[in-house]
Order: structure tokens, then C-alpha cells, then sequence
């Protein structure tokens, strides 16, 4: 039986992570989904004995705060921000991150070192993520 699940907020990522899982030999149930479609498949995969469940952001804390199950949530680093920003800057130095609150606490520390202007948007709930234009 399965004991791992793993929610990814794209198909993109659960294709990469399926890869990953097949390569370190590694028994886990991947599928996608943000918020409540995520909190929605990890009530799927708990039916089928999941244990422990991975994810991220607002997903990871959506389902952890949902459902009595381990929660293991993947961290986004200030320097995973900070490449982001690098590259993001060579079209100007005015730029927006969009994610969940717990994605972006002491982003815009990083204005002085990049010699930029960031700005967070913070999404709450699934719905607000679908009808952003970035997202689609």
C-alpha cells in the first residue's frame, strides 16, 4: 500500500515529480491540484492509505489545517526568490511575485540587493488563482 502522497500545484510538476519518485525507487501517489482541489485529492488519497501527504504553500497549509494527516511542506528559499528576481529584472525593475502569504513573508528584503522594486500579491483561495491572467 501507498503511504506517500504528493500534491503539486501543476501538471508540470507532477510529471517532474513522478520522474523523480520512479527514479529514487520510491512508492507515492502524485497528483495535482491548488487549495481546495488539492484539500479534495488528499481526502482521495487518505481513502487509499496515504500516511503522509507533501506539498506546498497555501495547499500544504489549506490541507493541514483540514484533515488530521502529517503535512510535509516543500519551502520555496530566499534564493530560489532571489534567481527569480535576477531574471525577472532584465525586463525591468519593477516586478510582482503572486503566491500565498506563507510563499512570501520578507520578499521585499530583497529590494536593496537586487537594486529593484518587488511586490507581492497574495492569493487566498483557489478562485482568486484561476482568474488571475499570470496564471492562465
Amino acid at each position: 500500500m501507498v503511504q506517500i502522497g504528493y500534491i503539486s500545484p501543476n501538471k508540470e510538476l507532477s510529471l517532474l515529480a513522478n520522474e523523480v519518485f520512479e527514479e529514487l525507487g520510491a512508492n507515492v501517489i502524485v497528483d495535482e491540484g491548488a487549495i481546495e482541489t488539492g484539500y479534495e485529492k488528499a481526502k482521495i488519497m487518505l481513502e487509499k492509505g496515504v500516511k503522509v501527504l507533501i506539498s506546498r504553500g497555501g495547499t500544504a497549509q489549506y490541507i493541514r489545517a483540514n484533515l488530521d494527516v502529517e503535512v510535509i511542506d516543500i519551502k520555496i528559499t530566499m534564493q530560489d526568490f532571489a534567481e527569480a528576481i535576477k531574471k525577472a529584472n532584465v525586463y525591468g525593475n519593477k516586478i510582482a511575485i503572486i503566491g500565498f502569504r506563507n510563499l512570501l513573508a520578507g520578499i521585499d528584503s530583497l529590494n536593496p540587493l537586487l537594486n529593484c522594486h518587488v511586490t507581492e500579491g497574495r492569493f487566498f483561495c483557489e478562485v482568486a488563482i484561476r482568474t488571475c491572467r499570470a496564471y492562465n
